[in-house]
């Protein structure tokens, strides 16, 4: 430890390791979680599963899972993942973290990422490698006017022809173009296969990708896309304005699923499970209920 001005005693001095921001939810596995089996959500896990078989018979939909912090939106989200047909479609996810407002585009990079299996401890060279490697593989002769702007949006940084495509735009005029391409390789990447599009904590994101969202949603109209936006009530600015576009636009393609917390017997049956014992009792069962 070392002193510093107006301490009286030592302050511990951490180093930096990295700058990088990551998702630490996403590198701890469901086997190192206290877990119970699922209680009191199988009409919510039904309602899941209908869309899942509609997409796969080709219909496009927007789905909104909306619940207090905790009452287990993620859990819900797992267990409608680990469906057997779920190895039909290919399941994209990104996320919002709390300082989102802060960071264009990071769920939208999120859903980029899962689409050309980009983990978050590689190298920008060869995150870029792959993103070109998938948009080939996806959007073949558009490719090339295609990966530039997906590129830009991922912040990646571009040279040769790549950069000379991107000279002289920026603002309003650029982010048309991202848009543009981007709803290029969603559409052409569910003509291959029936896409699952996770966005989670989506409250907390921010403006430019709210912006990009609902300008893809429409292609849940025409292509096999199921749109999953998992978020917490009463978010005016984010997750209520999406909430209202989605109602307003697409009545016919959308539905909602609020969850609310276990009643007694639920709550009951799920510490049971959870502790593995009915010896809990009085007091502590009372809390835990709580």
């Amino acid at each position: 430890g070392i002193s510093r001005a107006g301490k009286t005693e030592q302050v511990k001095v951490y180093e930096l390791q990295s700058t990088e921001i990551r998702d630490i939810r996403k590198t701890i596995g469901l086997d190192g979680l206290i877990q119970s089996e699922m209680v009191g959500r199988e009409e919510e896990l039904d309602q899941l599963h209908f869309y899942l078989l509609k997409l796969i018979q080709g219909d496009g939909f927007i789905l909104n899972v909306i619940g207090e912090a905790g009452v287990g939106k993620s859990r819900l989200i797992a267990e409608f993942l680990r469906k057997k047909e779920i190895n039909r479609v290919e399941v994209l996810e990104g996320r919002a973290l709390s300082l989102g407002e802060n960071l264009s585009f990071y769920p939208i990079i999120g859903l980029i990422k899962s689409m050309a299996g980009i983990k978050e401890s590689e190298e920008e060279k060869e995150a870029q490698q792959k993103l070109k490697e998938t948009i080939q593989r996806i959007c073949s002769g558009e490719a090339s006017e295609v990966f530039p702007f997906i590129a830009t949006l991922m912040g990646m940084e571009l040279t040769g022809d790549h950069a000379e495509r991107l000279k002289g735009l920026e603002g309003e005029g650029l982010e048309k173009l991202i848009l543009k391409n981007l709803r290029t390789l969603v559409a052409m990447a569910s003509s291959r296969k029936p896409l699952i599009m996770v966005v989670e904590d989506l409250h907390w994101a921010d403006q430019s990708s709210l912006r990009l969202l609902k300008s893809i949603y429409r292609l849940a109209e025409n292509h096999p896309i199921l749109f999953i936006n998992v978020l917490r009530p009463d978010y005016s600015e984010t997750g209520e304005m999406i909430r209202t576009a989605i109602r307003d636009r697409f009545e016919k393609i959308h539905a909602e699923i609020n969850l609310h917390p276990l009643n007694e017997q639920e709550s009951e049956l799920f510490i049971n499970r959870l502790l593995k014992t009915t010896t809990v009792q009085g007091r502590a069962r009372a809390l835990i209920y709580e």
